[in-house]
């Protein structure tokens, strides 16, 4: 990471930003939300950190841009929130450097659309629904759920994105459940066997075109 410069898109709290930093990357992170910014320069500040935290909407913000000047753009589990995120990865292409990577996380489509119910793997929708779901974000016992949205993708839309974006896509990995089944028990109750029989997470690995 040393002396690359780095944009994190959708940073929340800065915690990667800070970690790429630390790293020795020129770091920039982005979120829509003006609480989690605040965080994240609060926390490079506890930690000595040098990274540059901006609030607003990604895809105005890639757009205001120069362009070729990232030689890494990075995202964790944001991009299921943007509904033209074929927006988002052209300007994504076109701030990175010609060889630049462009690596993300997602919630893995199949997650989407099945939950663990009766002792087995039960589809809410179908895996070619695409478009906004509506949800509520758990937030644990005594605690009113959130409600929220995303956009359901499937993994050849997510695919053919980046293709279309002037991307060539390197590896896609599918992170395999941990051995410790007890970790899972206390994240997710009630669903942690759906998880050994769906990946959770999808994780992709692009180079620009």
């Amino acid at each position: 990471m040393k002396g690359k410069r780095v944009l994190e898109i959708g940073c929340g709290g800065g915690q990667c930003s800070i970690a790429f930093a630390r790293e020795g990357a020129d770091c920039t992170g982005v979120d829509l939300s003006d609480e989690q910014i605040a965080f994240a320069r609060a926390l490079a500040d506890r930690e000595g950190i040098r990274a540059a935290f901006h609030q607003g909407d990604m895809t105005r913000f890639l757009e205001g841009q120069p362009e070729g000047v990232c030689d890494i753009v990075f995202s964790a589990f944001a991009f299921q929130y943007i509904e033209d995120l074929a927006r988002v990865f052209r300007g994504t292409r076109r701030i990175l450097k010609p060889g630049g990577l462009f690596v993300f996380s997602l919630d893995h489509p199949l997650c989407d659309v099945t939950v663990w119910e009766d002792g087995r793997v039960v589809f809410t929708d179908s895996y070619f629904a695409r478009g906004r779901m509506a949800w509520d974000w758990d937030h644990g016992p005594g605690i009113e759920p959130t409600p929220c949205y995303s956009f359901h993708r499937t993994t050849a839309d997510f695919l053919n994105l980046l293709v279309e974006a002037g991307f060539t896509v390197e590896r896609l990995i599918e992170p395999e459940p941990p051995t410790r089944k007890d970790a899972w028990v206390a994240r997710y109750p009630g669903q942690e066997p759906r998880y050994y029989t769906v990946p959770a997470t999808i994780i992709w690995k692009a180079r620009a075109r």
